[in-house]
Protein backbone atom coordinates (compact mmCIF):
# COMPACT_ATOMS: atom_id res chain seq x y z
CA UNK A 1 0.00 0.00 0.00
CA UNK A 2 1.16 3.37 -0.87
CA UNK A 3 -0.73 6.70 -0.15
CA UNK A 4 -3.60 4.68 0.69
CA UNK A 5 -3.65 2.72 -2.34
CA UNK A 6 -2.69 -0.46 -3.58
CA UNK A 7 -0.27 -1.23 -5.68
CA UNK A 8 0.18 -4.46 -7.69
CA UNK A 9 3.29 -5.30 -9.39
CA UNK A 10 3.64 -8.11 -11.94
CA UNK A 11 6.04 -9.05 -14.70
CA UNK A 12 7.33 -4.97 -14.99
CA UNK A 13 3.11 -4.21 -15.62
CA UNK A 14 1.59 -2.41 -12.95
CA UNK A 15 -1.50 -1.22 -10.92
CA UNK A 16 -2.89 1.09 -8.29
CA UNK A 17 -6.17 0.52 -6.96
CA UNK A 18 -8.42 1.86 -4.67
CA UNK A 19 -9.79 -0.07 -2.38
CA UNK A 20 -11.13 2.15 -0.04
CA UNK A 21 -14.54 0.48 0.10
CA UNK A 22 -13.09 -2.99 -0.30
CA UNK A 23 -16.41 -4.53 -1.59
CA UNK A 24 -15.79 -2.41 -4.45
CA UNK A 25 -12.29 -1.84 -5.24
CA UNK A 26 -11.65 0.50 -8.44
CA UNK A 27 -8.60 0.78 -10.96
CA UNK A 28 -7.14 4.08 -10.47
CA UNK A 29 -4.14 3.39 -13.08
CA UNK A 30 -2.23 1.11 -14.98
CA UNK A 31 1.43 1.68 -16.16
CA UNK A 32 4.90 -0.31 -17.36
CA UNK A 33 8.08 -0.48 -17.75
CA UNK A 34 9.67 -0.22 -21.09
CA UNK A 35 11.30 -3.37 -20.53
CA UNK A 36 8.50 -5.11 -19.78
CA UNK A 37 8.46 -7.84 -22.63
CA UNK A 38 9.98 -11.61 -21.63
CA UNK A 39 10.44 -12.36 -17.90
CA UNK A 40 10.38 -9.07 -15.29
CA UNK A 41 8.74 -10.66 -12.11
CA UNK A 42 8.08 -8.15 -9.47
CA UNK A 43 9.15 -10.48 -6.68
CA UNK A 44 9.42 -7.50 -4.48
CA UNK A 45 8.95 -3.75 -4.71
CA UNK A 46 10.50 -1.54 -2.85
CA UNK A 47 9.04 2.52 -1.79
CA UNK A 48 10.48 5.35 -0.50
CA UNK A 49 8.69 8.95 0.33
CA UNK A 50 10.60 11.97 -0.05
CA UNK A 51 8.24 15.46 1.70
CA UNK A 52 4.68 14.93 0.15
CA UNK A 53 6.16 12.85 -3.06
CA UNK A 54 5.83 8.75 -3.22
CA UNK A 55 7.84 6.66 -5.11
CA UNK A 56 8.88 3.45 -5.86
CA UNK A 57 11.35 0.98 -7.83
CA UNK A 58 10.43 -1.70 -9.49
CA UNK A 59 12.24 -4.73 -11.27
CA UNK A 60 12.35 -4.64 -15.15
CA UNK A 61 13.81 -7.14 -17.45
CA UNK A 62 16.91 -4.98 -18.16
CA UNK A 63 17.27 -3.30 -14.59
CA UNK A 64 15.35 -1.18 -12.10
CA UNK A 65 12.31 1.27 -12.71
CA UNK A 66 11.79 4.70 -10.99
CA UNK A 67 8.68 5.83 -10.68
CA UNK A 68 6.50 8.80 -8.85
CA UNK A 69 3.45 7.43 -7.39
CA UNK A 70 2.08 10.94 -6.03
CA UNK A 71 -0.99 10.92 -8.33
CA UNK A 72 -2.41 7.65 -7.92
CA UNK A 73 -4.14 8.58 -11.63
CA UNK A 74 -1.26 9.43 -13.36
CA UNK A 75 1.84 7.26 -12.33
CA UNK A 76 5.37 8.71 -13.81
CA UNK A 77 8.00 6.58 -15.05
CA UNK A 78 11.34 8.91 -13.69
CA UNK A 79 14.26 6.25 -15.25
CA UNK A 80 15.15 3.12 -16.30
CA UNK A 81 18.45 2.00 -14.84
CA UNK A 82 19.66 -1.01 -16.99
CA UNK A 83 22.21 -3.06 -15.06
CA UNK A 84 24.76 -5.35 -17.01
CA UNK A 85 24.41 -8.15 -17.32
CA UNK A 86 20.45 -8.58 -17.00
CA UNK A 87 18.60 -9.49 -19.85
CA UNK A 88 15.03 -10.75 -19.38
CA UNK A 89 16.46 -13.71 -17.32
CA UNK A 90 14.96 -15.98 -13.86
CA UNK A 91 17.52 -17.95 -12.02
CA UNK A 92 20.36 -15.64 -14.18
CA UNK A 93 20.77 -12.57 -15.42
CA UNK A 94 18.11 -11.32 -13.60
CA UNK A 95 16.77 -8.84 -10.72
CA UNK A 96 14.89 -10.69 -8.01
CA UNK A 97 14.97 -7.98 -5.14
CA UNK A 98 15.08 -4.39 -4.35
CA UNK A 99 15.40 -2.67 -1.21
CA UNK A 100 15.56 1.22 -0.87
CA UNK A 101 16.68 3.04 2.06
CA UNK A 102 18.20 6.40 2.25
CA UNK A 103 19.56 7.60 -1.41
CA UNK A 104 20.29 4.05 -1.71
CA UNK A 105 18.48 0.87 -3.67
CA UNK A 106 20.26 -2.87 -3.07
CA UNK A 107 19.87 -4.54 -6.48
CA UNK A 108 19.73 -8.60 -6.02
CA UNK A 109 20.84 -9.68 -9.39
CA UNK A 110 21.06 -13.17 -9.35
CA UNK A 111 24.50 -14.73 -11.11
CA UNK A 112 25.60 -11.15 -11.30
CA UNK A 113 25.53 -10.60 -7.68
CA UNK A 114 24.75 -7.18 -6.11
CA UNK A 115 24.05 -4.01 -7.18
CA UNK A 116 24.47 -0.74 -5.40
CA UNK A 117 22.09 2.16 -6.75
CA UNK A 118 22.66 6.20 -5.57
CA UNK A 119 19.05 7.26 -6.05
CA UNK A 120 19.56 10.93 -4.67
CA UNK A 121 18.83 11.89 -8.54
CA UNK A 122 15.27 9.65 -9.21
CA UNK A 123 15.74 11.11 -13.16
CA UNK A 124 19.38 10.27 -12.83
CA UNK A 125 19.90 7.29 -11.03
CA UNK A 126 23.82 5.83 -10.80
CA UNK A 127 25.92 2.45 -9.88
CA UNK A 128 27.86 3.08 -8.20
CA UNK A 129 28.51 -0.47 -7.36
CA UNK A 130 28.79 -4.17 -8.30
CA UNK A 131 29.72 -6.69 -6.03
CA UNK A 132 29.99 -10.20 -7.39
CA UNK A 133 28.28 -13.06 -6.02
CA UNK A 134 32.10 -14.27 -5.28
CA UNK A 135 32.62 -11.91 -2.60
CA UNK A 136 29.86 -13.10 -0.68
CA UNK A 137 30.20 -17.14 -0.81
CA UNK A 138 28.35 -17.65 -3.76
CA UNK A 139 24.67 -16.57 -2.92
CA UNK A 140 22.73 -15.99 -5.55
CA UNK A 141 21.31 -12.49 -4.94
CA UNK A 142 17.37 -13.12 -4.96
CA UNK A 143 15.23 -11.00 -2.33
CA UNK A 144 17.28 -8.39 0.10
CA UNK A 145 16.50 -6.33 3.11
CA UNK A 146 18.37 -3.55 4.17
CA UNK A 147 18.24 -3.19 8.16
CA UNK A 148 19.92 -0.15 8.86
CA UNK A 149 24.49 -0.76 8.59
CA UNK A 150 22.88 -4.56 7.70
CA UNK A 151 22.10 -5.72 4.23
CA UNK A 152 20.51 -9.37 4.13
CA UNK A 153 20.60 -11.24 1.12
CA UNK A 154 18.81 -14.31 0.33
CA UNK A 155 18.31 -16.88 -2.68
CA UNK A 156 15.48 -17.25 -5.29
CA UNK A 157 13.77 -20.34 -6.48
CA UNK A 158 15.33 -23.82 -5.63
CA UNK A 159 18.60 -22.08 -4.73
CA UNK A 160 19.48 -21.94 -1.23
CA UNK A 161 21.82 -19.52 1.13
CA UNK A 162 22.41 -16.47 3.21
CA UNK A 163 24.36 -13.63 3.20
CA UNK A 164 25.19 -10.63 5.42
CA UNK A 165 26.90 -7.22 4.03
CA UNK A 166 27.87 -4.03 6.12
CA UNK A 167 26.59 -1.38 4.28
CA UNK A 168 27.37 1.23 6.71
CA UNK A 169 29.49 2.64 3.68
CA UNK A 170 27.09 2.30 1.47
CA UNK A 171 29.67 2.89 -1.73
CA UNK A 172 31.71 0.08 -0.54
CA UNK A 173 29.20 -3.01 1.13
CA UNK A 174 31.74 -5.39 3.22
CA UNK A 175 30.92 -8.98 2.98
CA UNK A 176 30.34 -10.19 7.06
CA UNK A 177 29.11 -13.71 6.16
CA UNK A 178 27.58 -16.04 4.10
CA UNK A 179 25.98 -19.61 4.48
CA UNK A 180 25.22 -22.02 1.67
CA UNK A 181 23.66 -25.62 3.05
CA UNK A 182 25.33 -28.41 1.26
Amino acid sequence: VVNGWLFLAGNAKHELWDIHDPTHPKLKSKFESPHHDGEAESHSVSLARRGDSFYAVTISGKGVDFWDLTNADSPKLLSSLLLEGIDYGDNTNAVWGVSWQGRYVWVGGTNTGLHVVDAADLANPKLVKRVPTSDFGGVSAGPLFALGNLLVVTTPKETAGVATLDIGDPDNPAPLDFEVPE
